[in-house]
């Protein structure tokens, strides 16, 4: 752990301190996961943090059909930066590793289609897309993510999911280089009166 933390304090290329964000209780969001808020193409978005997805995603304008949520829905024409993934690009093909099925292209031979189902019944459906992230100030570019178009389940009031898993498509693999390959974060008690991270 000393290393780890020498190797952080020493790192001259990035303010570690400039990407950090505070995870929070979802409580107020009517669900017990811990969320963040980040900004993907200018707008903020609360999202729940899962350890155990892959791919971060959002609710996106058009939804065919979408849960409720606290903020607007991301509007991918209101971002300039946002831009859709064709299907012959490797991040298409890396939804093979990180949600269990390739991507899918539909009416659209141009944009790569993504379906995932989680345990509970909760799924999503929409457009792999490429878009600004920042993680406090720190920017992520071109950030391949989610823009979700039909998606039910126990989301509660957040506008998707941030995927901390392990394939090339969660946000700790498309940080590594920016981060040296380090990446850490701390799950705060939710207990009254308990200090946090």
């Amino acid at each position: 752990m000393q290393a780890r933390i020498k190797i952080l304090a020493s790192a001259k290329e990035q303010d570690v301190s400039d990407a950090r964000i505070p995870l929070t209780s979802g409580v107020e969001l009517g669900i017990l996961n811990y969320i963040v808020t980040v900004e993907i193409g200018g707008r903020k978005m609360t999202v729940i943090v899962d350890t155990g997805s892959d791919l971060t995603w959002v609710q996106c304008q058009p939804c065919r059909s979408c849960y409720d949520q606290k903020e607007p829905l991301f509007n991918p024409s209101a971002s300039p930066s946002y831009r859709t993934v064709s299907c012959n690009l490797s991040e298409c093909q890396s939804l093979a590793f990180a949600i269990g099925n390739t991507g899918t292209c539909g009416e659209n031979p141009l944009t790569c289609n993504y379906v995932i189902s989680y345990g509970d019944g909760s799924y999503t459906n929409g457009d792999l897309a490429h878009d600004h992230l920042n993680l406090g100030k720190t920017p992520v570019e071109n950030f391949v993510f989610g823009c979700g178009r039909n998606n039910k389940g126990l989301f509660g009031g957040a506008s998707g999911l941030l995927g901390l898993g392990r394939s090339t498509l969660s946000l700790v693999s498309q940080t590594s280089a920016i981060f040296g390959g380090f990446f850490s974060y701390c799950l705060p008690s939710t207990e009254t009166g308990a200090s946090g991270c």
